[in-house]
């Protein structure tokens, strides 16, 4: 099932490094506490300070085993990072496919680095989340991004129209209210292999 579209025009964003969202942030910290707390507690995530964001910035860092490709991190085992307010966005090493998907559904822009072709064409900045819907869909993307970063290419799911975030579920069998809206699922074809990043094109990466 294809992503939903984001709800109006996207966000006005600095065009070079660091890569910062300039506007359509939450009206508070709420969504992205909620955001965090979810992100945080995914299996074998560790939170770090990015190696390669601005100062604050928050990393999703892969503790265990990599299985992923090169491709599904930005720098060592970091594959996503939060960035300090007012920002609120994200960075992302999304599966290739879904990247594309992202981008053209309004949630996420390739990484200007990423169109000079100096780090891989997935990395994207996610836009903040600024209401529950929004959120569920950053969650599921971000899912996404630490599935491929663990080599599990089979099957990641995603929402369809209407979809709650799994935060805003409840109920005996965890199923989301009000009963019509539910998760749907693509499947994500295996990623084909891209060229590293050089350690010294790396250093030009500051999102």
């Amino acid at each position: 099932m294809p992503l939903p579209h984001r709800p109006g025009p996207r966000p006005s964003t600095t065009p070079t490094n660091p890569h910062t969202q300039l506007d359509q942030q939450p009206a508070d910290q709420r969504q992205r506490d909620q955001l965090a707390a979810v992100l945080f507690a995914l299996a074998g995530v560790e939170e770090r300070p990015s190696l390669i964001s601005v100062p604050g910035a928050r990393a999703l860092w892969l503790a265990e085993e990599v299985g992923g490709p090169p491709e599904a991190f930005m720098v060592g085992n970091e594959f996503a990072h939060l960035h300090p307010g007012p920002d609120q966005s994200l960075h992302a090493m999304l599966p290739p496919d879904l990247a594309t998907e992202a981008i053209d559904a309004g949630w996420a822009e390739q990484h200007p680095v990423a169109r000079r072709g100096l780090i891989a064409p997935n990395a994207v900045m996610i836009y903040a989340p600024r209401d529950d819907f929004e959120r569920g869909v950053v969650e599921e993307l971000v899912r996404a991004a630490h599935a491929f970063a663990r080599g599990d290419h089979s099957r990641i799911t995603l929402v369809p129209q209407g979809f709650l975030p799994i935060s805003a579920c409840s109920g005996p069998s965890n199923t989301c209210a009000p009963p019509h809206l539910c998760v749907g699922s693509v499947t994500v074809t295996p990623p084909r292999q891209r060229k590293t990043i050089e350690a010294s094109e790396s250093t030009e990466w500051k999102p």
